[in-house]
């Protein structure tokens, strides 16, 4: 299966409500995308996909809320004991970061589209002859 940025915001969304980090959809959206509070939904419904920079604030914002939980008087969320908001979001984040490794990683590997390819390979053989 092909990951995407959208499934990952979506799967991330998910673990959060899971885990009591959020009430809904529309609160991740707003407090933790900076979007409206449908953007999500929206993007899901229209299978749009989301810009790689939702990602790397998002894992921004996880790493944030981990400090504050770590070191500073940040309420957790309703009620929850600080240590398992931390722990909570601390899994959350490696969720991210997992998969923001894997989207480096991936762009870093060999060209995929055919014309990439092929300049590849033209490549890989000018610098065998000239040996």
């Amino acid at each position: 299966m092909t990951r995407s940025n959208l499934h990952q915001i979506d799967h991330t969304c998910q673990l959060m409500i899971a885990a009591g980090l959020v009430k809904s959809q529309a609160e991740f959206s707003t407090d933790w995308l900076g979007q409206s509070a449908s953007y999500l939904s929206s993007s899901k419904a229209k299978k749009r996909n989301v810009p790689d920079a939702l990602i790397v604030l998002l894992c921004d914002r996880l790493e944030m809320r981990v400090q504050q939980l770590r070191w500073s008087a940040v309420m957790p969320v309703d009620g929850m004991d600080r240590q398992s908001a931390l722990d909570r979001t601390q899994a959350a984040l490696i969720e991210v970061k997992s998969f923001r490794a894997w989207q480096i990683a991936a762009q870093t590997t060999l060209p995929t589209s055919p014309i990439r390819i092929a300049s590849f390979v033209q490549r890989i053989g000018q610098a065998i002859t000239r040996r």
